[in-house]
């Protein structure tokens, strides 16, 4: 499968893009930069991701089987702008699977931190655990 990963150079999109090429698949990492491939990862294809452009969003989907997205503002930063947190986990997440959506990306997986559940941590979390976490 090809398998676009945007966060892909960061701690949790890297590790997963280098265990998914093991496995097999064709790697695409997004970045929001024009870079070259990491040398932990030289035959991943790299994308530039416009986050603010439907049509750029669309030709970096464009061919990929899977979307993962792991590009995400850090907790620090959410907490100091929550807005900008909003306009970015939020909406520009919701531009990305609509743009996936229409060039026929047939697996879009968003990833999170567990965090989104409650802070601290307890007791036993599911996917049917409801996220009641106000930290943005």
């Amino acid at each position: 499968m090809r398998i676009l990963i945007t966060g892909g150079f960061g701690f949790i999109g890297g590790r997963l893009a280098v265990h998914l090429a093991q496995a097999g698949h064709q790697i695409v990492l997004g970045s929001r930069k024009v870079i070259s491939p990491p040398a932990w990862l030289q035959h991943a294809e790299v994308k530039q991701i416009e986050w603010d452009d439907s049509r750029a969003l669309e030709l970096s989907c464009n061919g990929a089987d899977v979307v993962i997205q792991a590009a995400g503002m850090n907790a620090q930063d959410c907490a100091t702008d929550p807005v900008a947190a909003l306009a970015f986990n939020g909406v520009s997440t919701a531009r990305l699977h609509a743009a996936a959506s229409r060039v026929g990306v047939s697996r879009f997986i968003y990833l999170s931190t567990a965090h989104v559940y409650a802070s601290p941590l307890a007791g036993e979390i599911s996917e049917a655990t409801c996220p009641r976490n106000l930290h943005p």
